[in-house]
C-alpha cells in the first residue's frame, strides 16, 4: 500500500482494496503535498474534488474538502473517489456490484467525516 508523502496532514487506508487517501483543506495545501498532481486551474475543479492520478508508478488517491463543506456535498465527493476506486481494482461498475459501491460509500464518507471531525470539532 502506497502512503502519501508525509508532509500529508490527514489520510486513511481503504484496506479492502489497498489503497491510501490523502485529505487536504485546500488546492494549494495539495499541491505543495503532490505537486505532481492534477491542477485545478487545468482540469477545471471546483472549491471540493475527488482526485486520482498517476506518479512514480503509483495511483495516488486524494481528496480536497474545504472546512465549512455540507455533508451532501462531501458524499458527492466521496462517491467520486469510490468511483476511483473500484475503477482502479478492475471491479466492473453496474447494479451487479452496487451492494459493494454502497459499502465502499458507507466506509470512505466515514472515514472522511471523522477527519474532518478532528480538523475541526466544530463543524
Amino acid at each position: 500500500m502506497t502512503r502519501c508523502p508525509p508532509s500529508c496532514v490527514q489520510s486513511f487506508d481503504v484496506p479492502p482494496f489497498k489503497v491510501h487517501v490523502a485529505l487536504f483543506e485546500t488546492f494549494p495545501q495539495f499541491h505543495e503535498c503532490c505537486p505532481e498532481g492534477p491542477d485545478p486551474d487545468e482540469v477545471g475543479l471546483a472549491n471540493a474534488a475527488a482526485l486520482r492520478w498517476q506518479g512514480d508508478g503509483v495511483t495516488w488517491f486524494a481528496m480536497v474538502i474545504p472546512n465549512g463543506l455540507e455533508v451532501p456535498t462531501v458524499a458527492h465527493e466521496c462517491s467520486h473517489l469510490v468511483d476511483f476506486i473500484l475503477d482502479h481494482c478492475g471491479v466492473p461498475m453496474g447494479v451487479e456490484n452496487s451492494e459493494l459501491r454502497g459499502f465502499l460509500l458507507e466506509f470512505v464518507l466515514s472515514e472522511t467525516l471523522d477527519l474532518l471531525d478532528q480538523r475541526d470539532p466544530h463543524r
